[in-house]
């Protein structure tokens, strides 16, 4: 739980003793911030107090097991100021004895007075809703109030701060009470409760004014090149475009009205890439309203428990992927370091250009979708009848059943099936009943005609039918036959006899057992790779230029020049468009440049020396890189085949990795750079990699040295 004001951040239930070694920074935003905590006692309790340095200057701290208090003054203004934050016992004794303390620290020193926080009690009945009133402890609470003086801005956004047993039990025990001076000295202050998407408490924020920063400035940024659609968009943009008029106005008309098309196509896109998410929140909004005027009924609960359970779960994935970004760029949960490359681009495939680390959410619906895969293909296991048992009730007429009364895991995993679309279709459409002998395959509710069931292809005749959940084998040859309520008679019903006697007449029943297909591979057979390709293949990576990797030399050597030929390495220039401060933009090698990638690896004095002397020993002749994509492809432009050429490709990849190194030895050690030695270093590493990764075992050191390779 939070409350929030004026640069200032009260936390409770923090749930750990000791916060001394906890980097704030990712919370607060920036480092400009004080903080004093008062640790929980084992799992309960716990107080946090984040603020504004440069607004507060605070120089008094008391500290509580049930609050913190700290008293100081406001920059600027001298006023002084005295926040406490509260976080209060549960027996109504324990609290009254609370409520004194509070009271004395209140007539102990003069000036601005705030005390926020979770009081566990309440003002009036009406506070309470779906649990006992206790008229003692209210009546305490109300006669520490009056005795002291405080005061409290009237709560927008929500009645109750507290929800709790699926919003069962709801109460207002979080507030902000305020001294008569603070209050008149912020008469139009605003309190607002604020939606509380993963806690039972809602943070509560008081802001002194309301701000207007204006109107939004449009960027676009490179990680939309990625997205599906975005190319398209403005292509169409500028075609549709029509204006007449002096030339400069027609410009500026032209690129507002390919801005407006760009803004309505990444509201869209947005919403698709959360929808789920998006969903779960206006349930949560608009089930939380409900509860202030009446219970919720057991179908109401059920979408709040499960909208609350998707907002925990894209969190989880959130905070996993979080540990990753961090773990790849060199940083922690205590330090950061910065994200050189978007985690869109970092989670693409290699193939089309990226790092190749899957992302967890397509993983997590990959494997998710394997049990559905299991569930159609193990029918005869233990698991599945139970499954069917559960979930198969007897107007249930899907082919992966669902019980939508009970909670649990495999409604997660047929939702994921349903609601996950590749290709403009849910990943449910992907299975295909392949028909042997008809024994197992569902006539109606399994999809074997094509990605559709029988069942929506014919749903006048699937009204009619009597057993809905016949097996093909009695529908199809010698046994088969119709079982209806009565005989089809509509143009429709008869208009769907006529296709499903054709669809009938088609089928021959043999001795194989009944299987599935899954038609995202192209020879039927079920994978989590196959799931998760067919989801990448789904979006759209033709901006992205592809590095070709080299196979024989450590993935360090690969991963630098993938992040160098998107200039995404720590050169000055880099740093410079970062608005990092105290960065010297000339070349630490030459001095005589703006050191980019473009310059430290093509036309920096050193690097020009390594390659004419690379060039020498490889004996190919002399070349020359106008960019640094032009150095990648140079394998393939100096007329090598074969290995030769794969090998060639390796030293260019070493001899830029090496000309860094010593760059970085140059910058940070001091070392000065000797061209022998780095073509040395480039030797001596490639022969190591050469000779175990490509496997050419015989290669001796003095062949290696005079290239004589083949």
């Amino acid at each position: 739980m939070e409350s929030f004001f004026l640069g200032f951040n009260g936390k409770m239930e923090s749930k750990s003793d000791d916060l001394s070694n906890f980097d704030f920074s990712k919370h607060w935003g920036n480092k400009a911030f004080g903080m004093e905590y008062v640790g929980s006692v084992g799992q309960s309790g716990g107080l946090i107090c984040l603020w504004d340095s440069s607004i507060f200057d605070f120089n008094v701290v008391v500290k509580n097991r049930y609050f913190l208090r700290l008293s100081g003054v406001i920059k600027g203004s001298g006023k002084r100021i005295n926040l406490i934050n509260v976080y209060a016992p549960q027996g109504v004794a324990a609290k009254n004895v609370l409520w004194g303390l509070i009271e004395g620290e209140l007539r102990s020193s003069s000036g601005l007075w705030a005390v926020m926080g979770d009081f566990n009690a309440v003002r009036f009945a009406e506070e309470r809703k779906g649990s006992i009133f206790k008229n003692s402890c209210a009546s305490n609470f109300n006669s520490f109030i009056h005795r002291t003086g405080v005061m409290e801005y009237g709560m927008k956004g929500s009645q109750f701060t507290c929800i709790r047993d699926n919003g069962r039990k709801l109460s207002k025990i979080d507030r902000v009470l305020v001294s008569s001076e603070f209050f008149n000295l912020w008469p139009d202050a605003c309190l607002r409760a604020l939606p509380s998407r993963f806690s039972d408490h809602c943070p509560l924020l008081l802001s002194s004014k309301v701000s207007s920063y204006g109107a939004r400035p449009f960027r676009v940024f490179n990680s939309w090149l990625l997205l599906d659609g975005y190319e398209e968009v403005v292509r169409k943009a500028a075609m549709e475009f029509e204006f007449e008029g002096s030339p400069d106005t027609r410009l500026s008309r032209k690129l507002a009205f390919i801005r407006g098309r760009i803004k309505e196509w990444k509201t869209e896109t947005d919403d698709k890439l959360h929808q789920e998410e998006n969903l779960a929140v206006e349930e949560i909004d608009k089930l939380e309203q409900v509860m202030g005027y009446r219970n919720l009924n057991e179908e109401e609960e059920w979408v709040y428990v499960e909208s609350k359970k998707v907002l925990k779960e894209a969190a989880v994935i959130n905070d996993l992927e979080g540990m990753i970004r961090r773990f790849l760029w060199g940083g922690s949960s205590e330090s950061s370091k910065i994200h050189w490359v978007a985690w869109d681009r970092v989670a693409s495939p290699k193939s089309v250009g990226g790092l190749g680390i899957c992302k967890l959410g397509v993983s997590n619906i990959a494997l998710l979708s394997k049990w559905g895969w299991r569930f159609k293909e193990e029918n005869n296991r233990l698991w599945v009848k139970v499954v069917e048992a559960m979930h198969n009730t007897g107007r249930c007429w899907d082919f992966i059943p669902t019980n939508n009364a009970l909670r649990g895991v495999w409604n997660n995993i047929v939702k994921v099936l349903s609601r996950t679309v590749v290709d403009n279709m849910p990943l449910r459409r992907f299975f295909k009943g392949v028909v042997g002998d008809g024994v197992s395959v569902a006539f109606w509710l399994d999809p074997w005609v094509g990605n559709e069931t029988l069942k929506e292809m014919c749903p006048n005749l699937f009204r009619l039918e009597r057993n809905k959940k016949c097996k093909v084998n009695s529908r199809v040859g010698n046994g088969g036959g119709w079982s209806w309520y009565r005989m089809p008679a509509s143009s429709s019903e008869l208009e769907e006899l006529d296709f499903l006697v054709n669809v009938v007449e088609s089928v021959e029943l043999n001795g194989r057992r009944d299987k599935w297909s899954w038609l995202g591979d192209k020879k039927g057979n079920f994978s989590v790779r196959s799931v998760r390709k067919m989801m990448y293949d789904a979006a759209d990576y033709s901006s992205l230029y592809v590095l070709k990797w080299c196979k024989w030399i450590p993935a360090k050597c690969n991963v630098f020049m993938w992040q160098a030929v998107m200039s995404k390495i720590p050169t000055a220039d880099a740093l410079i468009r970062r608005n990092m401060a105290g960065v010297e933009g000339m070349c630490s090698v030459c001095e005589e440049g703006l050191e980019s990638v473009e310059h430290l690896f093509t036309s920096c004095s050193v690097a020009l020396m390594v390659w004419n002397l690379i060039c020498k020993w490889t004996h190919v002749q002399r070349f020359f890189a106008f960019s640094f994509k032009d150095l990648i492809e140079m394998h393939d432009h100096v007329g090598l085949k074969g290995k030769a050429k794969v090998v060639f490709q390796g030293i260019i990849f070493i001899s830029c990795w090496a000309i860094w190194r010593a760059r970085n030895k140059l910058k940070f050690e001091g070392i000065k750079i000797k061209v022998e030695e780095v073509v040395s270093e480039i030797k001596s590493m490639g022969f190591l990699w050469v000779r175990s990764r490509l496997k050419m075992y015989s290669l001796s050191w003095s062949d290696w040295c005079k290239y004589e390779i083949m």
